[in-house]
């Protein structure tokens, strides 16, 4: 199958943006109006921390893709499950199902399900109206998908090129938050997409690209942490940190790291299904 490496951000599904545009020093900050460039200086540093992220994580993509090459058969039972966007409540939890979603759209596109692409395709349209930003799913979008349904490299580019003009459009309108809270959903469903299909496959040799997923992991989440760190005095993301930290600290107290047992893959099994189950926004 035919890679393609499409850093997707805001499912993370996504998307390479240079962050060498962003960057700052402290020899810039002047001493008038120190506190407004403070503040507009820790905006940059969290601008930077966003495109180190994006660079350097697997997009779902290209974890659906190694699922994919494993030969393990496709499970829509491990998606999320679309009636869950019928009562979101807040922006937050919005975004965090918008990344989510954008994973599980990325799983039924590769695996070439038209119907589970159409139904995916439709719910992130949905969160996209009630987050102010469907001009990126608008219906020429939303036409052009289902035209194109049954080539699975235009359905990549289409969701790819989606969720740019998304994380775009945030960025560009100050609200890195959600561009952040997408970034963490898809880095939780895809997480959780791999545990599923490393639990339910008992052929170490069909698993073992998963395995070394999950072992990279703690390195993505790692930053991951440092980037929605930049957020712990906005209520709605402290408890996302405490969840994400809860299977941080099941990484760090692995006896091998290149070697999971079975109790502690269990333990990133649960910690990861309550947080998916329960999402904390």
């Amino acid at each position: 199958m035919k890679i393609y490496k499409y850093t997707i951000l805001v499912s993370s599904v996504f998307l390479l943006i240079s962050c060498g545009e962003n960057s700052t020093t402290n020899n810039q900050i002047k001493d008038s109006g120190i506190e407004d460039t403070q503040e507009k200086d820790g905006k940059e540093i969290t601008q930077v921390k966003l495109d180190y992220v994006i660079n350097n994580i697997p997009s779902p993509i290209i974890i659906v893709n190694d699922i994919l090459d494993s030969g393990i058969p496709y499970k829509r039972e491990v998606m999320f499950p679309t009636d869950n966007a019928q009562s979101l409540g807040t922006s937050s939890k919005t975004a965090l199902c918008l990344g989510i979603y954008g994973a599980d759209l990325c799983y039924t596109s590769l695996y070439e399900q038209a119907q589970d692409a159409i139904n995916y395709m439709v719910t992130v349209k949905k969160l996209a109206d009630y987050l102010g930003i469907s001009a990126a799913v608008g219906e020429p979008t939303m036409g052009t998908f289902e035209k194109h349904i049954s080539n699975q490299d235009s359905l990549v580019h289409i969701v790819f090129s989606m969720y740019a003009s998304m994380d775009k459009y945030l960025r560009s309108n100050d609200r890195v938050a959600n561009a952040v809270f997408i970034l963490a959903g898809g880095w939780i469903e895809t997480f959780y997409l791999t545990i599923e299909m490393v639990k339910t496959n008992s052929d170490g040799n069909r698993t073992k690209i998963l395995r070394q997923r999950i072992n990279e992991n703690k390195h993505h989440l790692k930053n991951l942490l440092d980037l929605l760190s930049d957020f712990q005095d906005q209520h709605e993301f402290n408890e996302l940190i405490s969840q994400l930290q809860e299977i941080m600290d099941v990484y760090n107290d692995l006896d091998d790291p290149n070697k999971i047992s079975d109790e502690e893959f269990e333990m990133f099994s649960n910690k990861i299904t309550s947080l998916r189950n329960n999402l904390p926004v």
